[in-house]
């Protein structure tokens, strides 16, 4: 499965980004361009690419554990 490192925005910083997108779509058009779905928006901080269950849970655990370090879990 492909993997990546996300960050997902509060409902307002959400919001202004859809109607960001909308205006983008609307100006830019398809230009061979493939548009994320707005429900879809989010900050990708790292693409992992292509990883096994075993790295997936192992990437899962380690995440986890920066979280809890960083006090910024959900």
């Amino acid at each position: 499965m492909r993997a990546f490192i996300a960050l997902n925005p509060d409902k307002a910083t959400h919001a202004a980004l859809a109607r960001a997108l909308r205006a983008l779509q609307r100006d830019l058009g398809r230009r061979d361009v493939r548009w994320v779905a707005e429900d879809n928006v989010h900050l990708t901080v790292r693409f992992l690419g292509e990883v096994t269950a075993a790295q997936k849970a192992q990437l899962c655990q380690m995440l986890d554990a920066q979280l809890a370090a960083c006090d910024c879990a959900p």
